[in-house]
């Protein structure tokens, strides 16, 4: 017969602690006490050295396994990040551009081939409304010249009653816009249809923003605006396409002129800038609201306020933009609250002043 075993701690052999396991059995009637004795020293040497061990090989373990893991994720991410940054590259300026596909076949690549799949059908939509602004840009130009000649010869009619009169100045008034507007229209399909002739070559600045103030004066004059002219760098050469360049500087004098109310002032100036040279179109006509300023450049954007009461086909500045970015330049507008605005651009030497 068996007892339920005790366990016990006991010293013995020069104070060494011993696990001591007592049990009582029963043999031919007879009761006897068994003991099993096992020393714990060794075994909590052992422990401690695994202890000790266990410390001092864990944060290595935890360091190494870091360091795996980044690398290991580093490497698992990296075509995510590949198509992160390809899909930040597209635009409607250049959607012919696609994601990369790898060959394995997996869920990135199935995802990048349907992207492309989409890239396609957009691609195809824009070109479309590309195609359908220009061309209806263009048919419509002959018809708007021939009614605002018919207006004009009806102008010319002898003993014309004044309503008929005022009727065929309002017309060939509203033709003008609009053959401005379907012009800058067309001008736009061709930027994003990428159908853009842009002829580089060394321009004068200087010179050409003399030309610019100068034939604008009339204009001036006629609205008794005042203008001033300031050149800080008559050497200034920059490498453009002279007709853009002068379009772009139309803008922005045109844009000062038509929101300068009579009795105002325009400034032009030409001086050097950050890393380059800075034209600045100053007006103290109607200023711009804080929360209109990061709309400005967008078409046909249109401030709710005095500025949208003018005439305009809301497309001037986006054009202005694109001629800026394609010159390497950075085109940038400030107000002073209602007061004053200024539109400065900035361009890349290529010839120092005074070179």
């Amino acid at each position: 017969m068996l007892s339920v075993p005790e366990y016990q701690g006991q010293t013995r052999d020069h104070g060494r602690l011993f696990r001591v396991l007592a049990r009582t059995v029963t043999v031919d009637g007879s009761d006897l006490r068994l003991f099993l004795a096992g020393q714990l020293e060794d075994n909590r040497a052992t422990l401690a050295r695994f202890t000790e061990g266990l410390l001092w090989t864990a944060p290595l373990v935890f360091v190494v396994s870091g360091f795996a893991g980044y690398f290991v994720s580093r490497r698992a991410l990296n075509p995510i990040s590949r198509l992160i940054a390809s899909v930040r590259s597209i635009s409607t300026g250049n959607l012919s551009r696609r994601l990369p596909v790898s060959d394995n076949g997996d869920e990135l690549a199935r995802l990048a081939t349907t992207c492309n799949e989409m890239l396609d059908r957009l691609e195809m939509a824009v070109g479309q409304i590309n195609r359908f602004t220009a061309d209806a840009s263009h048919e419509l130009r002959s018809p708007l010249a021939f009614i605002r000649t018919v207006a004009e010869c009806a102008l010319r009619v002898p003993n014309l009653e004044g309503e008929s009169a005022d009727a065929f100045e309002d017309i060939i008034e509203e033709t003008k816009q609009a053959s401005k507007l379907l012009e800058d229209m067309l001008i736009l399909a061709r930027i994003d249809s990428g159908h853009t002739d842009v002829a580089f070559e060394t321009v004068d600045l200087a010179a050409l923003v003399r030309d610019v103030a100068a034939k604008n004066e009339p204009m001036i004059a006629e609205r008794f605006q005042y203008l001033s002219l300031r050149i800080e760098a008559s050497n200034a050469f920059i490498m453009g396409d002279p007709t853009r360049l002068r379009r772009l500087l139309w803008i922005l004098t045109d844009n000062a002129i038509k929101y300068t109310p009579e009795g105002g002032s325009i400034e032009i100036s030409l001086c050097p800038g950050k890393g380059g040279i800075a034209v600045q179109v100053k007006d103290d006509g109607f200023g711009i609201p804080p929360s209109a300023l990061p709309h400005i450049f967008e078409r046909f954007y249109r401030v709710d306020e005095a500025r949208s009461q003018q005439a305009g086909t809301g497309l001037g500045l986006a054009i202005a933009k694109w001629i800026a970015d394609v010159h390497q330049g950075t085109l940038e507008v400030e107000s002073e609250g209602q007061n004053r605005s200024t539109f400065r651009v900035t361009f890349p030497l290529s010839v120092l002043p005074g070179e």
